[in-house]
């Protein structure tokens, strides 16, 4: 008798549940409020695998988001709590569920992109994501960080200072890539009190322009900050500066770095997110009316695009893009290029240029041509929007 494999039914929370909590060593009636409490929680965004004589083995939730690409924003399921009983690990079963959801997120859920945080790359690489987002490490002694009387101007959050934090964290990232056009239930998510961490803000004349975020352990790790003016960052900076903690842990992005005015000495790079493209044409559809077809008039060009996709065949169809839309090619004549779906997602998110790629194509100068319908777009997803 064979597995099953499926969306989650009423009956099914409370295995859910349980497998989450012996899979990840949680206490039931301690995890319990926070499961259903869950802004995000809708069992028809969770996978289950049952096997016979046993129930429910494995699961996996699907969060719902928008990810911004050149300020566009994209849906994209956030893939999350991918779990089996431990009895039942190491013998395929959360591989099986996750190769069944890759095309039912599209075909059931609607979704053209798939995005986690990995836990092992390697088992999520062999199912077509890839890493597409990088973020820089900045380390140093609070200490150094300069001070400023701007500084009395920081104080704690207050209930009525999240709206602001969301309008300027909205401005911060609305034409960039890699961050979420963040909805109510991802603002709840951050407001959730969480041990050992702070939200601050600068206000100055009633006027919130800076906050930032920061969870103490070993070091201070900084989750986020934002300061719309200099004076804004510079405040935010100066109260850090009199944290009393050892060391300062800042992921964040080089241009971040570059506006709050710190050293690049001792940096180290890290690996972001991993996108799985689910449904290539969807997901190309999404972006063409303000990236694409810009680019394919004022070249007067067109250029067809063809995936290889063991999971998903749909995706690898010929695809025409055309200053007028994306169109089914019944081959590959004129500009082509052809790519792992793995690579396509590092082309579609900017973390990779056509002409760095491995790719096949007709021409050096498609390859130009798709460098500029691809361009680098340095994509940082920020630590509060993990799932």
């Amino acid at each position: 008798m064979t597995s099953e494999i499926r969306g989650a039914r009423p009956e099914d929370a409370e295995g859910v549940l349980e497998i989450l909590c012996l899979a990840f060593g949680l206490d039931t009636e301690a995890a319990r409020p926070i499961f259903y409490g869950d802004p995000y929680y809708a069992l028809s965004h969770k996978r289950l695998l049952s096997v016979p004589g046993s129930g429910l083995v494995s699961c996996l939730t699907v969060v719902p988001t928008l990810l911004r690409i050149g300020g566009v924003p994209v849906q994209a399921a956030g893939v999350a709590g991918v779990a089996t009983r431990p009895a039942f690990q190491c013998r395929g079963h959360a591989a099986a569920l996750l190769a069944a959801t890759i095309p039912a997120l599209s075909s059931e859920l609607g979704f053209p992109l798939a995005l986690l945080h990995p836990v092992s790359a390697p088992f999520y690489h062999r199912f077509g994501w890839e890493y597409t987002s990088r973020f820089v490490r900045w380390l140093a002694a609070p200490s150094s960080l300069p001070s400023s009387p701007e500084a009395g101007c920081v104080r704690p959050v207050q209930p009525s200072d999240w709206p602001a934090i969301a309008r300027l964290h909205d401005a911060e990232t609305r034409t960039g890539t890699g961050s979420f056009a963040r909805d109510l239930r991802r603002w709840q998510l951050i407001r959730l009190p969480v041990p050992d961490r702070e939200t601050f803000v600068y206000e100055r004349h009633g006027e919130v322009t800076g906050y930032g975020v920061f969870e103490r352990s070993d070091v201070l790790h900084l989750l986020e900050m934002v300061g719309q003016t200099a004076d804004a960052r510079s405040g935010l900076l100066s109260f850090l500066a009199r944290q009393p903690d050892a060391l300062l842990e800042w992921q964040t992005s080089p241009a971040l770095l570059d506006q709050f005015g710190l050293s690049w000495a001792g940096l180290s790079l890290g690996p972001g997110v991993m996108l799985r493209i689910v449904n290539l044409e969807a997901a190309l559809t999404a972006l063409h009316p303000a990236l694409y077809a810009p680019v394919l008039t004022e070249l007067a060009a067109a250029l067809t695009i063809q995936a290889t996709d063991d999971l998903c065949p749909a995706n690898t169809c010929p695809l025409r893009l055309t200053s007028d839309g994306i169109y089914p090619a019944r081959d590959s004549s004129g500009p082509w290029l052809r790519a792992d779906i793995r690579t396509l997602a590092q082309l579609y998110l900017g973390d990779l240029l056509p002409s760095e790629a491995p790719i096949s194509a007709d021409s050096p100068q498609t390859l130009r041509l798709a460098d500029r319908l691809f361009p680098r777009r340095d994509p940082y997803v920020a630590p509060l929007d993990q799932f």
